[in-house]
């Protein structure tokens, strides 16, 4: 089984990432930025601030990941932290983006090539965001980075990166996307239902590749 989990920081993304992960003896994996010698790199041309050169490395570290997917795939199951939607939103809201015309014609050309050759989820799980309740558990997030501070501290942008990942999931994954919103149970009762609806879609699948 595969299962991709997006949210915005707080939302708990993380700590349910690994109950899955836990309960489907899953390999976690953790995308955009990679937790690889290529992605520590990557942070660091961030915090120089060189934004566009940034977003052609994306583009590089999503591919490398998909191959990354496709070789745990044949081990076991993977629970993925971020993909593709995160990386787009991201950029998107943050300004990062080419100017050049040519430059986003051949981005835009490399991000669909990704998904041409990228594995399915089972299911794409957007982990929507309650302001309220983030506050509230806050004081109890250990992981929390210096741009997650910035997002949390600038709610305008902490909405339109939301919103556009959110888009681009609907937009990419389609009757796999599934939104759950943040704190809406405990950690063990939200698991348990993004389970039950991957599993469905899972059993769908294969029910339609035997009619097929």
């Amino acid at each position: 089984m595969y299962i991709i989990l997006e949210g915005m920081p707080g939302t708990g993304k993380t700590t349910i990432a690994n109950a899955l992960r836990e309960r489907l003896h899953a390999v976690y994996m953790k995308s955009v930025i990679s937790d690889t010698a290529f992605g520590d790199n990557m942070k660091q041309i961030r915090s120089e601030n060189q934004l566009r050169q940034l977003e052609l490395l994306f583009l590089s570290d999503l591919a490398i990941d998909e191959l990354r997917v496709i070789s745990l795939l044949k081990n076991g199951n993977v629970v993925r932290d971020k993909s593709l939607a995160a990386a787009i939103g991201h950029l998107s809201a943050h300004g990062f983006e080419n100017t050049e015309t040519v430059i986003q014609k051949c981005l835009m050309l490399g991000y669909q090539q990704i998904m041409e050759y990228a594995v399915e989820p089972d299911l794409a799980v957007h982990i929507k965001a309650d302001m309220k309740k983030i506050y509230e558990h806050l004081p109890d997030k250990d992981d929390i980075s210096d741009i997650d501070i910035m997002l949390l501290r600038n709610l305008e942008l902490y909405k339109k990166q939301e919103s556009e990942i959110e888009y681009c999931m609907r937009e990419l994954y389609q009757e796999k996307f599934f939104s759950i919103d943040s704190f809406s149970g405990s950690v063990g009762e939200m698991r348990d239902v993004i389970l039950k609806k991957a599993e469905q879609n899972a059993k769908r699948d294969r029910k339609k590749c035997f009619i097929d």
